[in-house]
């Protein structure tokens, strides 16, 4: 037997199975695909006829999904206070505990922080304010990241809002508010969440179609429409930390020209921002 002529005809067959394979994943890809955005064409179409006007370009595809998820709390308070002002002092009242030290002082109280710091800086222009602004809140911001959504600049210097991530996904409402000075001085407050790991958890999410069918429902009954929607997104609110956890609850996010609206996408419960 030639050996060399069998291996060559079992590897071109071989190749030949995965090219099939391959055709058959990418046929049905695309077919679901296309099912998906004619599902998403007609939902945005039943929008509209509620007067609730959306471009369908803007809004996910049903496959595109995130799952519930928990964040062990693990930053300590203290230690991130000494990050910022070497040697403090400890002060409790109520639910509240504050650290002072040279050039400032940081408040905790329950998931939020408020930050006053001199840092000695000089800032000349928009990206050394974002820089000194991203160092400030990497102190309590999750580990997987951040982004600046905002920065507004005045006489009095530049106000920047930052935008915590949790792998790779937005937390709606623990936004950093960092306002910073020519000269360095730093205020700034947000949701402290700390940094942790990402913990998967079991729950089924609704699609997107569903889900924006209850947003339509929920602003019908809330007399909101006629509306205009600039966004849908698909991210994460914080709930109420206990026993030194934050749960993270998927949420679909649409912003209107009326505010922000939320859509719990396990519940399917529609609230505003």
């Amino acid at each position: 037997m030639n050996w060399s002529r069998a291996k060559t005809i079992l590897i071109a067959l071989l190749l030949a199975v995965d090219v099939f394979l391959l055709v058959v994943y990418i046929s049905r890809d695309n077919g679901v695909r296309k099912d998906e955005m004619a599902l998403r064409a007609d939902v945005c179409s039943i929008l509209s006829a509620q007067g609730i006007d959306v471009d369908e370009t803007l809004v996910p595809l049903d496959s595109v999904g995130i799952r519930p998820a928990v964040l062990q709390r693990k930053t300590d308070m203290k230690k991130a206070a000494v990050s910022f002002f070497g040697n403090v002092t400890e002060e409790k009242s109520g639910e509240s505990t504050t650290y002072s030290g040279e050039g400032g002082s940081v408040m905790f109280s329950n998931d939020v922080f408020s930050l006053v710091y001199e840092s000695g800086k000089d800032i000349d222009d928009e990206d050394s304010a974002k820089a000194l602004a991203k160092d400030v809140a990497g102190s309590f911001a999750v580990t997987d990241g951040m982004r600046d959504y905002t920065c507004r600049s005045d006489e009095g210097g530049y106000s920047i809002g930052i935008s915590q991530m949790f792998s790779g996904v937005p937390v709606f409402d623990c936004g950093i508010e960092v306002r910073i000075s020519a000269s360095g001085s730093v205020i700034a407050s947000g949701k402290f969440i700390g940094k942790g790991v990402r913990i998967p958890t079991d729950g089924k999410v609704m699609k997107t179609s569903a889900l924006l069918l209850s947003f339509a429902d929920g602003a019908v009954k809330e007399a909101l429409c006629p509306l205009k929607v600039s966004s849908v997104t698909l991210g994460y609110i914080s709930k109420t930390p206990a026993a030194g956890r934050v749960s993270m609850s998927p949420t679909l996010c649409v912003t209107t020209d009326k505010g922000v609206f939320y859509v719990d996408m396990q519940s399917g419960k529609f609230v505003s921002a």
